[in-house]
């Protein structure tokens, strides 16, 4: 009996295994043969840079795989990171551009732009008709239409003056070259609308062309476009 019993207890034993605890006891490969060695096959392993983030694509998050991120307005980071842009002090978003009011990109930083003393927008353009934009790109947005100021958008000088080499002389004042002096945006006999251009290619007075040796409107919705491409009056495009 005691012979039984011990048989029974080393039964007892190595039936210790049940379905609540299958790998307690390494298990057969397809060839009959017992992995012992505690090991993942190489083949087995995927190395988890193979993989992409749980979660990525939006701001905070991981960029995705291609430095991708999938939210709006935002885009990868040097950090790898994927951060807000567009906004004031925002990294530009694709393609250098800015979604926040009155923002340029510079540097491949959104700046705000178009005021006196700020960036130029994209463009070249300034957000006030008394600024205009001066100096290389991206340039700066400078006080404009005053004496011996720089000519606002259209040729356009204050109070009548006149618009002469790219600089505004005051009303009363001599315009350079010998043109004579300046009243309603004509220098002497020449330069003012309707009048005809000086040295036959220069229109004096603000919002005007020469065309055909006179100097006529332009700026506003359904006339040409003033120099430079460009249009005056609220709402007009060139």
């Amino acid at each position: 009996m005691r012979i039984h019993g011990f048989g029974l207890i080393l039964i007892l034993v190595a039936g210790g295994c049940t379905d609540a605890n299958p790998d307690a006891i390494p298990q057969p490969d397809a060839a009959g043969a017992r992995d012992l060695s505690g090991t993942v096959p190489p083949d087995l392993i995927v190395l988890n840079h193979d993989l992409p983030p749980a979660s990525c694509g939006a701001a905070g998050q991981p960029c995705c795989m291609g430095a991708m991120c999938s939210g709006p307005n935002v885009v990868c980071g040097g950090d790898g990171l994927c951060a807000n842009c567009g906004n004031a002090g925002n990294p530009c978003c694709a393609n250098n551009t800015c979604t926040g009011m009155g923002t340029s990109c510079n540097g491949g930083l959104c700046t705000v732009c178009g005021d006196v003393g700020q960036a130029c927008c994209a463009g070249r353009l300034c957000t006030l008709k008394t600024a205009v934009c001066t100096g290389n790109n991206p340039g700066v947005c400078s006080t404009c239409g005053g004496q011996n100021q720089v000519c606002c958008a259209g040729n356009v000088c204050d109070g009548g003056g006149c618009c002469a080499g790219n600089n505004c002389t005051g009303s009363g004042m001599m315009c350079p070259n010998g043109l004579g002096a300046c009243a309603n945006g004509s220098c002497g006999n020449c330069g003012g609308a309707g009048q005809s251009c000086c040295n036959g290619n220069l229109c004096t007075s603000g919002n005007t062309f020469c065309n055909n040796n006179v100097c006529s409107p332009c700026g506003s919705a359904g006339q040409p476009c003033c120099g430079g491409k460009i249009c005056t009056a609220m709402g007009t495009l060139c």
